[in-house]
């Protein structure tokens, strides 16, 4: 009886956080030549390693996002 309730209660919160601050579109940074390094951002993403070639396609796919990243 317990988890349904406190399933209920969580459910209601997020409606009335939504409804009380509804979201909104974030304004977007605008450099003029690069990104400053007190500015800079690290994105990082958890990774199963399974097998031989799926390393090799995941540091493949790495080298092309490194390639494509303006400097």
């Amino acid at each position: 009886m317990l988890l349904p309730a406190s399933e209920v209660a969580i459910g209601l919160v997020q409606r009335l956080v939504v409804r009380w601050a509804p979201p909104r579109r974030l304004p977007r940074l605008e450099f003029p030549a690069e990104i400053p390094d007190d500015a800079r951002t690290m994105v990082v993403v958890p990774t199963l390693l399974t097998s031989v070639p799926a390393v090799t396609a995941l540091v493949e796919h790495l080298e092309v996002l490194a390639l494509r990243e303006p400097r």
